[in-house]
């Protein structure tokens, strides 16, 4: 129909329409809305932050772990809760050990941030891989095997893992199993070169 109020109470009567539908549509809405992913913050630029951190981690491009901490770090600046870019601090430096000529400073720094992340996400797959790593650096095989398979339990596509616990396996003379342990990587993810 016709608009019969004056227009000075368009507005108004634009509100009680919207209100209206809403109202009907709403609970509709809500039943068969899609579940939102946890991106572990709200802070846009900080999850931003975290998969420019991520993105240098897996691609290891020439100084990529300066540029990859940088990036975590900035994570965390914008949002101090942010679990997953403690644990990608955790992780680069846990796999920096390989590099290092002062092991002690990464050993703890990696040591740290891991126990922060697990703190803030006691489920986060990446620290309990960045707990792993860091035995493994330190030929605990032992004591890196059972984080890499929590790791791997939390989040199936960590498969750089995978390899990990190959070489967990490896070092505790387990060489069928490490085997096995790279076919499973590869087949979960055929194009990662592990």
């Amino acid at each position: 129909g016709r608009y019969d109020r004056p227009l000075t109470q368009l507005l108004e009567t634009q509100d009680e329409s919207a209100g209206s539908v809403l109202a009907q549509v709403a609970p509709r809405l809500a039943a068969t809305a899609v579940p939102r992913a946890d991106l572990g913050t709200t802070n846009f630029e900080a999850y931003q932050s975290y998969m420019l951190g991520r993105d240098f981690l897996n691609r290891r491009p020439r100084g990529w772990a300066p540029q990859a901490l940088a990036a975590y770090r900035r994570a965390i600046e914008l949002d101090p809760r942010f679990g997953r870019a403690y644990g990608g601090i955790a992780l680069v430096n846990a796999i920096g050990l390989s590099f290092a000529d002062s092991r002690a400073p990464l050993i703890a720094d990696a040591t740290a941030a891991a126990r922060r992340a697990l703190e803030l996400e006691p489920e986060l797959g990446l620290a309990h891989a960045a707990l792993g790593v860091l035995a493994l650096q330190q030929d605990d095989g032992a004591g890196a095997e059972p984080h890499l398979r929590r790791a791997l339990a939390l989040d199936p596509q960590l498969t750089t893992a995978h390899a990990w616990l190959a070489g967990a396996l490896l070092q505790q003379g387990r060489a069928q199993e490490a085997r096995r342990e790279l076919e499973a990587g590869l087949q979960r993810d055929p194009l990662n070169p592990l």
